[in-house]
């Protein structure tokens, strides 16, 4: 006689597109990630961590906030968190965000986990740094902002070494290990001191406030495929991908990888419209001279979530 354990094939973070909510956010999170709380299942860990909805219309709207320009990778929501703060009067401030899983993990069980990431960039907040290490933490502590902070204690669950810089797209993080305690929730954040973090601030940038993350689709299971099959079915996006070199630039942008004509939107960092432009199959080039310094962002009218951010000096 024998027995066996089996996992059903569902994600154990609830509410992982962030569209389950009790209200819309209607401005950045305070001191201690108020916001948060319009979120079913979600809780701030530390500091003030932000809820974004395009229901909102301020800082904290879509896809202008005061963060920079970003569409959600599915739905209608996202969070954004810091990972990196350049202040001297706060030198290990880090914003986290946690859940109660659904199912307690199961020791020596491997797991599977997934989110999207992208670079906030730009906005009212004047963002202009990117960082490492942002990744997870399983816990059985419960941590919150007010009550019981989390703080950075240099060892993660699992994190991404490498710099990500990407503020067009949204990138999938994949994590994998074998639970060696039955955990009960999960963590999001940066878990390194600052000492051990490294952050890069683009050519020509001065003054960044620090690194900051939008996060949206996170999915955690016991089957390696059961991720990528629920946040496929999540994303519809159109497959136009578009790039423009040179960039930064400081009078012509060409396009590549157009399969047709396509119309797009040019907005600054501060959301101001610099109208719809065609460009040309046969002809994809842009002459932007007459745009003043600065970051701008390229939206295809027929791609909404695609998007392109370029320099002009």
């Amino acid at each position: 006689m024998y027995t066996t354990n089996s996992f059903s094939q569902i994600n154990l973070i609830r509410n992982a597109s962030f569209e389950d909510t009790l209200g819309c956010p209607f401005n950045v999170s305070g001191q201690y990630g108020e916001q948060i709380y319009f979120l079913e299942h979600w809780f701030p860990a530390a500091e003030s961590p932000d809820y974004f909805n395009v229901c909102s219309n301020s800082q904290v709207s879509i896809p202008q906030s005061g963060f920079g320009f970003q569409y959600p990778n599915s739905g209608s929501a996202y969070i954004g968190l810091f990972t990196s703060l350049n202040s001297n009067s706060f030198p290990n401030y880090k914003e986290y965000l946690g859940i109660a899983l659904s199912q307690n993990l199961t020791v020596g069980v491997k797991y599977y986990f997934k989110m999207h990431i992208s670079a906030a960039f730009g906005g009212v907040q004047g963002l202009h740094t990117f960082s490492n290490n942002l990744g997870i933490k399983l816990s059985s502590i419960y941590y919150e902002s007010q009550q019981n902070p989390l703080y950075s204690d240099n060892q993660p669950t699992a994190y991404v070494d490498s710099i990500i810089s990407d503020t067009t797209n949204w990138v999938p993080l994949y994590f994998s290990f074998v639970a060696d305690s039955a955990y009960q929730y999960l963590y999001l954040g940066n878990f390194f001191d600052p000492q051990s973090t490294d952050t890069i601030i683009p050519f020509g940038f001065t003054g960044s406030q620090g690194a900051y993350y939008f996060i949206d689709d996170l999915c955690l299971s016991t089957d390696s495929n059961y991720c990528d099959l629920i946040l496929s079915s999540n994303n519809n996006k159109d497959d136009l991908l578009l790039s423009v070199y040179p960039n930064p630039t400081q009078d012509i942008l060409f396009f590549q990888g157009l399969k047709q004509d396509v119309e797009i939107e040019i907005f600054d960092v501060l959301g101001r419209d610099f109208g719809i432009k065609n460009i040309k199959l046969n002809d994809p080039v842009l002459d932007i001279s007459s745009f003043p310094q600065g970051s701008y962002l390229i939206r295809s009218v027929n791609s909404v979530h695609k998007s392109i951010i370029f320099i002009k000096f």
